[in-house]
């Protein structure tokens, strides 16, 4: 069964909310570190889900630089990954709650929801695109 992967982007820490294709919820929110023990602890968590590359999307918010190396990571271990612009997020969030506060995890979860929703692809990027991501979070590493 396809899962929708969503991943709520910060600075330093994001978070995962998992949903089934039948909108289920998938386990309890994850949060991780934006660095590369962070990122390995991410695959654990999806190997726990059973979220395999061939049958998961991940879907994360295009929040400031913060999602080009968890992108990349991701790509590079045979996921796909979506890229969603996070005004339409917030309209969908609107439209399915009168709350006014952010909460990481719900909107891991909610994002989720968006892909299975609008039934989302994976975000294409051109090899200079990518390469171009490829030195930007080499950068970003070796400055943090």
């Amino acid at each position: 069964m396809k899962q929708y992967i969503g991943i709520d982007i910060a600075k330093h820490e994001h978070v995962l909310g998992a949903r089934f294709e039948d909108g289920r919820q998938h386990g309890k929110a994850f949060a991780f570190a934006n660095d590369e023990r962070g990122f390995a602890s991410l695959l654990e968590r999806l190997r726990e889900l059973d979220a395999a590359p061939e049958s998961s999307l991940v879907v994360m918010e295009s929040t400031g630089h913060y999602w080009m190396a968890l992108w990349e990571f991701l790509v590079g271990h045979g996921y796909e990954a979506a890229i969603v612009n996070p005004v339409l997020t917030d309209a969908f969030r609107k439209a399915d709650t009168l709350r006014k506060t952010k909460i990481d995890q719900v909107d891991a979860f909610l994002i989720a929801e968006y892909a299975r929703f609008k039934n989302l692809g994976p975000t294409r990027v051109s090899p200079e695109d990518a390469e171009g991501l490829k030195q930007l979070t080499r950068y970003r590493h070796h400055l943090v």
